[in-house]
């Protein structure tokens, strides 16, 4: 734009330059005269047209700006959702994994009441589980989806959490040892998050 705004300048400065010369050489060309009049016309009208063009491109300018502004509002707005979606689905993973997490353990009578696991069960009393103060580093924490076999590596074994009749089975293998296994996870983990498994 900057050019053609100095090219007409040069142009309308050789036309003024003829002009000069013309009248003070006294020439009277009707020719030359209706030339000078018909570029100095071409002039006018192409400011006119650089006028005209430099007002759109200013406007275009203001117009583009504006774009750019709501572009990076946009793009801020898009980086905000993005991190809330992160931080959303975050949450939704630790609560997904809070609720299938569950904690299992096995062992002895005599080392399931080392870790206050296991208390009482006398001869005529009922032992009872998961007393307040139980070693809760005892247990192994697992994903209830993943989980359905624990291997007991006894021959003998007592469940002794509470666990809905029919959502597990012992099963016995080859060499004797019993698998504990757990045949319907939902109902299973119903009643509480922690097995306890005697065995021997």
């Amino acid at each position: 734009m900057q050019l053609i705004t100095e090219t007409l300048k040069k142009n309308r400065e050789q036309i003024a330059l003829l002009e000069k010369r013309l009248n003070e050489n006294g020439i009277q060309s009707s020719a030359l005269r209706r030339t000078i009049e018909r570029l100095s016309a071409e002039i006018a009208q192409k400011t006119t047209m650089i006028v005209v063009l430099q007002e759109d491109l200013a406007k275009k300018n203001v117009r583009i700006q504006e774009l750019d502004e709501m572009i990076s509002s946009l793009n801020e707005d898009v980086e905000e959702l993005a991190m809330t979606a992160s931080v959303q689905s975050q949450k939704i993973n630790e609560q997904d994994k809070s609720l299938h997490t569950a904690y299992y353990c096995f062992g002895t009578s005599k080392e399931l009441k080392a870790q206050n696991i296991l208390s009482g069960g006398g001869l005529f009393s009922k032992a009872k589980v998961l007393q307040p103060g139980f070693n809760r580093d005892y247990f192994i924490a697992i994903d209830t989806r993943d989980t359905q076999e624990i291997s007991l590596f006894a021959n003998k074994a007592k469940l002794r959490s509470s666990h809905p009749a029919g959502s597990f089975e012992m099963v016995k293998d080859e060499d004797g040892n019993l698998t504990f296994r757990i045949t319907d996870a939902i109902a299973f983990w119903s009643i509480g998050k922690y097995l306890v498994i005697e065995v021997g």
